[in-house]
C-alpha cells in the first residue's frame, strides 16, 4: 500500500478520536457539576421591609444530615449588622407519597440581623458545602425605611410572650439573716419555652453590703424544671452570690438583674386534613426576644444568735434539707 494512503488513512482515525473526545468531555464535566449539588437551601426573613434599628430574623433551612460548612459573617450584608447567631436547631418529617414512605430532615440555622442604616440591601447567596457536596441560597432583597418613633418603634418591638411565661426570680433559704454572717442566692430563670439564648446581662450591684460572684459549673448553672402555681417551667441557674450581711442590724435588699433572653416559639398551625393528629407533620418555630428583670426582694438582718430553728417532733421526723455548701476560702474576699 502507498505510503500516501497510510498517511491519510492515519489522520482520518486520530480525526475521528478527536472529534469523539470533543464530543464526550463536556458532558462529562457537565454532569460532575450537577452530582455535586444533592440537597437544598432554603432562605427566608421574618420581614423584608423593616425600619433602621428594626430586627428581623434570618434562617437557612438545609435539607442534608451531614455536617455543612458555610461562611457568613457580619458586614456580608450592606447596612445591616448581625445581632447574634447562629442558632442551630434540627427538625425530620416522615410523610407518605405514593404509597412510599419518604422521610425528610432539615438543619436550620438562624441569625438576628439589625438595621443599621436606611436604603435597600441585599443578603447575598450563600455557599453551603459538605465533604462532597454543595448548594446555595438564594439572594433575598430587604427595604430599610427611616426609624419611626420611639413609641412607635417600641411597641413594634414588644415581645408576645407574657410576663408569666419567662421571667427571673431570686432564691435564698430564709428571709432573715444574723449580722456578719453569709448566705448563697441564686437568680434563676424560669421559662416555659426552650430557651435559646441569653443575649445581654446587667448584673447586680450591691449596696450597704458585700455580694462575691461564685464560679459557674455544673452545681450553679444547672438546668433544671420546676411546678410555680401549677405551672411546669424549664428552670436555669443564671447567676450564684455569696452575700456577707452588714454588722448592724436591719434590712437589705437583694438586686435586680436584667435579661435579655432569646426562646422559641411554636407558631400556630393548620390542621392537615389527611393527618388530624400531626403525626407525620412537624411544627414550626420562631424566635422571639424578651427582656425580663428580677424582683428586688429584702432580707431582714437580726442580731446574732436570734434565729433559732424548731426542734423536730421525734414521732414525726421531717427530712433534713441539703443546705447550700459555702466555701469557706472566699469568707475572706468579703
Amino acid at each position: 500500500m502507498p505510503r500516501f494512503y497510510i498517511s491519510t488513512m492515519i489522520k482520518y482515525i486520530f480525526c475521528q478520536i478527536l472529534v469523539i473526545l470533543i464530543g464526550i468531555l463536556p458532558v462529562k464535566a457537565i454532569d460532575a457539576t450537577v452530582r455535586r449539588v444533592s440537597f437544598s437551601v432554603k432562605a427566608s426573613v421574618s420581614d423584608s421591609v423593616v425600619c433602621v434599628g428594626q430586627k428581623i430574623h434570618l434562617r437557612f433551612e438545609v435539607q442534608t444530615k451531614d455536617k455543612v460548612s458555610f461562611d457568613f459573617e457580619d458586614g456580608d450584608v450592606q447596612n445591616m449588622k448581625i445581632v447574634s447567631g447562629p442558632m442551630h436547631s434540627s427538625q425530620s418529617s416522615i410523610s407518605v407519597q405514593g404509597g412510599k414512605r419518604v422521610e425528610k430532615y432539615s438543619q436550620i440555622y438562624t441569625y438576628i440581623l439589625e438595621a443599621s442604616q436606611k436604603g435597600s440591601t441585599t443578603i447575598p447567596a450563600i455557599v453551603f458545602k459538605t465533604d462532597s457536596t454543595m448548594s446555595f441560597s438564594h439572594p433575598i432583597a430587604i427595604l430599610i425605611n427611616p426609624a419611626p418613633k420611639q413609641e412607635k418603634q417600641k411597641e413594634a418591638e414588644k415581645s408576645t410572650v407574657s410576663d408569666d411565661e419567662v421571667f427571673v426570680d431570686v432564691q435564698y433559704n430564709s428571709h432573715k439573716i444574723a449580722a456578719g454572717d453569709s448566705m448563697i442566692i441564686n437568680y434563676r430563670i424560669y421559662s416555659t419555652y426552650d430557651l435559646q439564648e441569653i443575649l445581654d446581662v446587667q448584673e447586680p450591684t450591691f449596696k450597704g453590703y458585700k455580694g462575691l460572684k461564685q464560679p459557674v459549673n455544673r452545681l450553679t448553672r444547672r438546668q433544671g424544671w420546676d411546678i410555680v402555681n401549677g405551672r411546669k417551667y424549664t428552670t436555669l441557674n443564671w447567676y450564684q452570690y455569696l452575700i456577707k450581711a452588714p454588722n448592724k442590724q436591719g434590712e437589705i435588699t437583694i438586686p435586680q438583674i436584667k435579661l435579655k433572653v432569646m426562646v422559641r416559639v411554636v407558631e400556630s398551625q393548620t390542621v392537615d386534613p389527611f393527618d388530624p393528629f400531626g403525626f407525620f407533620s412537624q411544627p414550626k418555630y420562631r424566635i422571639e426576644e424578651k427582656i425580663i428583670t428580677s424582683p428586688a426582694k429584702k432580707i431582714k438582718v437580726v442580731a446574732p444568735g436570734s434565729i433559732k430553728q424548731q426542734p423536730q417532733q421525734a414521732e414525726k421526723p421531717q427530712p433534713k434539707q441539703r443546705e447550700p455548701e459555702i466555701d469557706r476560702s472566699m469568707l475572706r474576699e468579703l
